[in-house]
């Protein structure tokens, strides 16, 4: 009779594994290989901090200004966890895995009558009634392109605005 051994995948195993992933994306090129990995305890830790008034700064701009741990439900009801700076764009998945990256700021003047006070559905802003046209600002990580819901315009490279710090 022959018994099997498991190899227990202990948390070293996990963290030598992500350090070699982070290794082989700075190799590669990718200029956010340098912040590491964002866990989700990581997350935690800053959503807490932020909940009782810390400071928090963007790793890679410095900005205390717009950065925060965020989360936001997906489609299908599962909470999606990142960090984020709305000064600079860098942006990071807490899945311990994923580089971080830079998402891109879009504007368009959105052409809709808003016979009620109500939130856009496009930029998420409210609006007084009577608003007729307004800066509708999305950020939207790369390669993506959006279809205001208000006013029907796709919203692609051709609306892209620099971010108040450049990196």
């Amino acid at each position: 009779m022959t018994t099997s051994r498991a190899i227990p995948l202990g948390g070293h195993f996990v963290t030598l594994l992500r350090r070699l992933a982070f290794w082989y994306h700075g190799w590669r090129g990718n200029p956010f290989a340098r912040f590491g990995p964002y866990t989700v305890q990581e997350w935690r830790a800053q959503d807490a901090l932020r909940i009782l008034g810390g400071g928090l700064h963007c790793p890679d701009c410095g900005s205390a200004a717009a950065y925060a741990a965020k989360s936001a439900k997906r489609t299908d009801g599962s909470i999606r966890r990142y960090r984020a700076c709305k000064s600079c764009g860098f942006w990071q998945e807490a899945d311990g895995w994923s580089p971080a990256y830079r998402c891109w700021l879009a504007v368009h003047m959105c052409n809709t009558n808003f016979a009620v006070g109500r939130e856009c559905c496009g930029c998420g802003n409210k609006k007084a009634a009577g608003t007729t046209c307004h800066s509708c600002a999305r950020i939207l990580v790369p390669n993506e392109t959006f279809r205001c819901p208000e006013c029907g315009v796709v919203v692609d490279d051709n609306y892209k605005i620099p971010w108040p710090i450049t990196r």
